[in-house]
């Protein structure tokens, strides 16, 4: 059987707990990080959700009534229904662009905002810091300043 000695163990200990406290805080900036970056992702998945229902109601009125604003106040209305970071999405009538969708060559669909009549609605939808709702928060990036 082989013995260790204590002042190995101690010495040992003293070596693995100075390296935890160097670690400790790449660690806990990592996981700030982390969680700032699946908050992103969620903002973005439900601003995306949004902006599309909000698109194919304004393309819907569109298609019924041939009528602009009355296709940007259901996409508005139907927007202010979906929360994008705890809020409602907010939009105005400069956000929505009316044009023509085209199938190209490879199969997808180009939208030309030039080209009337309308079948397509684009909307731009953002929150940074010119929106009404200003820009989302993060958790973590205001302990570090950014």
């Amino acid at each position: 059987m082989i013995r260790i000695k204590k002042t190995f163990l101690k010495t040992r200990r003293a070596a693995i707990l100075t390296l935890f406290m160097f670690m400790l805080p790449v660690l806990l900036v990592m996981l700030g990080f982390t969680v700032d970056m699946a908050y992103m992702q969620m903002v973005q998945t439900e601003m995306r959700l949004a902006s599309d229902n909000a698109a194919r109601v304004a393309a819907d009125n569109l298609s019924r009534f041939e009528n602009e604003a009355q296709a940007i106040d259901a996409g508005i209305d139907i927007a202010d229904e979906f929360t994008v970071a705890g809020k409602p999405l907010r939009l105005q009538a400069s956000d929505f662009d009316f044009g023509r969708a085209v199938v190209d060559q490879t199969g997808t669909y180009l939208f030309n905002p030039a080209m009337t009549p309308y079948n397509a609605v684009r909307i731009k939808a953002v929150r940074n810091a010119t929106n009404l709702d200003g820009a989302v928060p993060l958790f973590f990036s205001r302990l570090i300043g950014t």
